[in-house]
């Protein structure tokens, strides 16, 4: 006859094999409702019901509306303890000081060490899940935008060719001299937006490209004024319902940049202005020098960006859920200023409020040094 087993060993070989199953969850499946089926088999309870405060939901291990409320409940009131009289066990699952659910249990013997250990193993499963689910999300991410960038790579290297013999073409015909001045100014015509659908081909590339960790930058002495005044031309040309005001020092203050890359950046800039504001009115676009920095904003009316969404504008092919429907876009360029400003050594960010429009700002070092104090630049300093 075997010798009767002591509760302590018997608790830790249960608890034992509870911690093994945990690390062996199923991670394509909710942790929450496999740890309900594992805590009650491993403790020999009458029932278990766990609230997953990532999920918002609660998992039962047999229905139970009122235990489901009871539950969420407990997560909600914070509170916790064992009834002897019911048989119920309350606990909040930790992780260090965050609660990331609660467990109701049942049984006709409590045994209140066990389901502590229970709970903290429940806490730590249900950390687990989330941590994969979001690795899992971030590389999923990764991937996706590796494809678009792919895509958009592929896109811009097919429109070159044919862009370059429709060039080539009607440079040709105005050169030989044979056509009328009618079928001279259609043929003009195409040469113009041929070019222009070119420039954007270039942008495009560009735009697939800055994806790599490091940007090459070519830089040459660059006449902010000049700049301006380009970007601004473009935006007006391309979209004849908005006028872009320029606000500008007397003097043309330079810096070393890409110019390529730096007008690019503001040219998104000015032209997500212009696809925001309201139809006829202005963009204002201002520069000023601050302490060895030098600024440069666009602002326009008539369009809010909540502060919940300010933190995403910047991400890769974001689109906020309010505007996405009614304006046209890729969520592609306020990605590619930020990268652009960030490889210069600047900052970049975005102030805006129902009554005064939205102001995007970029600040570049004078030497390319990378700052941190973004707080020199505003605009009545």
């Amino acid at each position: 006859m075997q010798p009767k087993r002591r509760p302590q060993r018997e608790r830790m070989e249960k608890l034992y094999e509870l911690s093994q199953n945990v690390l062996l969850l199923d991670q394509q499946q909710s942790a929450s409702a496999q740890m309900c089926v594992l805590v009650r088999r491993a403790l020999s309870l009458d029932f278990v019901a766990i609230w997953d405060a990532a999920a918002a939901t609660a998992f039962l291990s047999e229905s139970d509306d009122r235990a489901r409320e009871e539950v969420r409940a407990i997560y909600a009131a914070h509170f916790g303890g064992d009834d002897l009289a019911s048989g119920y066990s309350r606990r909040l699952l930790r992780t260090g000081e965050r609660v990331v659910g609660a467990m109701l249990t049942r049984s006709s013997a409590i045994d209140s060490r066990s389901i502590d250990a229970a709970g903290s193993l429940t806490a730590l499963a249900i950390e687990r899940s989330r941590s994969f689910a979001a690795e899992s999300a971030s590389e999923g991410a990764r991937q996706s935008e590796q494809l678009r960038s792919a895509v958009l790579d592929g896109l811009a290297h097919a429109f070159k060719t044919p862009l370059t013999t429709i060039l080539a073409s009607s440079s040709g015909l105005i050169e030989m001299g044979t056509i009328g001045t009618t079928e001279r100014e259609l043929v003009a015509l195409i040469e113009a937006e041929a070019a222009h659908l070119n420039e954007l081909t270039v942008r495009l590339l560009t735009t697939a490209r800055l994806d790599s960790k490091h940007i090459r930058l070519e830089k040459q002495e660059v006449n902010l004024v000049e700049l301006m005044r380009a970007v601004a031309k473009v935006c007006t040309d391309e979209n004849t319902t908005v006028e872009v005001a320029l606000e500008i020092p007397t003097h043309a203050p330079s810096i070393l940049a890409d110019l390529h890359l730096l007008k690019m950046a503001l040219y998104h800039l000015v032209d997500n202005g212009a696809r925001y504001a309201n139809p006829g009115s202005r963009i204002e676009m201002y520069l000023q020098e601050r302490e060895g920095a030098v600024g440069i904003a666009v602002k326009n009316s008539g369009s809010y960006i909540p502060m919940e969404e300010r933190e995403h504008i910047f991400e890769r092919f974001y689109r906020g859920p309010r505007t996405a429907s009614q304006v046209a876009g890729t969520g592609i360029g306020l990605a590619v200023a930020k990268r652009v400003v960030e490889a210069h050594g600047g900052n970049i960010w975005v102030d805006s409020d129902e009554q005064n429009g939205t102001e995007f700002s970029l600040l570049l070092p004078y030497a390319g040094r990378p700052f941190a104090n973004a707080s020199i630049w505003t605009r009545d300093a």
